[in-house]
């Protein structure tokens, strides 16, 4: 069983390896240290997908908006990370 984010404490009470009320004390813990770490900023993600030849275009807009790849999905999908404003931003652009 296997998860991402906060899919991984699920595959991990599926699995057996803890119990509901133990994932469930976790993801409580997890949240509040994101929201320690955050500084009372609001953080998210974004999926953004889009065509391969894009992919330059769109990694120099992350950095213009000081946004991070969280992850890669797929060729032509990733997962980005940062400020909500600025994923906002991003979202906005990638509709254009």
């Amino acid at each position: 069983m296997i998860g991402h984010s906060l899919g991984e404490y699920t595959a991990l009470v599926v699995a057996g390896v803890i119990e509901l009320r133990e994932c469930l004390r976790l993801l409580g813990e997890r949240g509040r240290l994101m929201a320690e770490v955050s500084g009372g900023r609001d953080f998210g993600t974004l999926i953004v997908k889009f065509r391969e030849d894009k992919f330059g275009k769109i990694v120099e807009r992350l950095k213009e908006l000081g946004l991070e790849v969280a992850c890669y999905n797929s060729p032509t999908n990733i997962v980005v990370s940062g400020d909500i404003t600025n994923l906002t931003q991003l979202k906005n652009y990638m509709k254009t």
